[in-house]
């Protein structure tokens, strides 16, 4: 669990959320899910951009933190966006939640356990079976 800046606001709490798991050695993910990312041999970079006040950020920030305990090859860290601006400014994160993966596939906004996993998969080359279904935007925050 690896959060950069200043763990506040709504961040404190998915400090302690991802801790809890790690701690009882248990994941919060989906069966499908955990079995798709310990079969990963590809490294994953998982960044998720968050500021405090962000009510929708602590739901990526834990996904992110489970699917890297799931699996070494996967790093997850969420970063206080506005503590790190040269960072922020790169990935261009005007709105959070944002997610970057392996610095090539980026996104904005609360997205579903599911949305996550294909966008690693995607990071990484892979295709998520069975994915049909339009995906809705997620909720975001405006920094």
């Amino acid at each position: 669990v690896k959060c950069d800046g200043l763990p506040a606001g709504h961040e404190f709490a998915t400090i302690l959320e991802g801790l809890i798991p790690l701690a009882r050695g248990v994941s919060p993910l989906s069966l499908e899910t955990g079995k798709k990312l310990k079969r990963l041999t590809a490294s994953v970079h998982i960044q998720v951009f968050v500021t405090p006040i962000c009510g929708y950020c602590p739901r990526v920030g834990r996904l992110a933190h489970a699917m890297a305990m799931e699996n070494p090859k996967i790093t997850a860290e969420v970063v206080e966006a506005q503590e790190f601006p040269d960072l922020a400014r790169l990935y261009q994160v005007m709105a959070v939640p944002k997610t970057v993966i392996n610095g090539t596939v980026q996104f904005t906004g609360a997205v579903p356990e599911r949305t996550l996993l294909k966008r690693v998969l995607e990071a990484i080359g892979e295709e998520l079976k069975g994915e049909d279904e339009d995906e809705e935007p997620g909720a975001t925050s405006t920094l």
